[in-house]
């Protein structure tokens, strides 16, 4: 009988060894994929900001936001434009500022959605960038009335 005791308590002990690594095991898991997950939303922040700046960097040079070079760079990071939300265009798209120093704005917006166990995350990334025309003189510059 002190046999069969000894030898379950061993068994006991061994299984609770086991349970210990395996749940040691589930939470480097969670961990992992919590870490994948946050990679991921990095790199869709970057991709958009990138879009962001260059469509702003060319309007600082023209004095107006042009749709078709903001559709271009979203086309080149392989963002479909209907899952990217235009939230503030200031001013609007291909219409020109008034005069030098005016301030251009683009935000935009793009949820990604992570699905994990029959269940969906949303993570909403949300891009501003702010630039001030320092290429078009504006209307009533240059013009001389003789």
């Amino acid at each position: 009988m002190a046999i069969l005791i000894n030898s379950l308590n061993k068994v006991g002990i061994v299984l609770n060894e086991t349970f210990e690594i395996l749940f040691d095991y589930v939470g480097d898991l969670f961990k992992l994929i919590l870490i994948a997950t946050i990679v991921i939303v990095l790199g869709q922040y970057i991709s958009l900001y990138i879009v962001a700046h260059r469509t702003i960097s060319h309007a600082e040079e023209d004095g107006y936001i042009d749709e078709m070079i903001y559709l271009d760079y979203l086309e080149k990071t392989s963002f479909d434009p209907s899952e990217v939300t235009i939230e503030l265009v200031y001013p609007k798209f291909n219409e020109k500022v008034y005069k030098l120093g005016d301030p251009l704005v683009l935000v935009i917006r793009k949820e990604y959605v992570a699905k994990m166990f029959d269940k969906e995350i949303k993570f909403p990334i949300t891009v501003k960038v702010e630039g001030i025309n320092h290429g078009y003189f504006g209307e009533g510059y240059g013009s001389y009335d003789w």
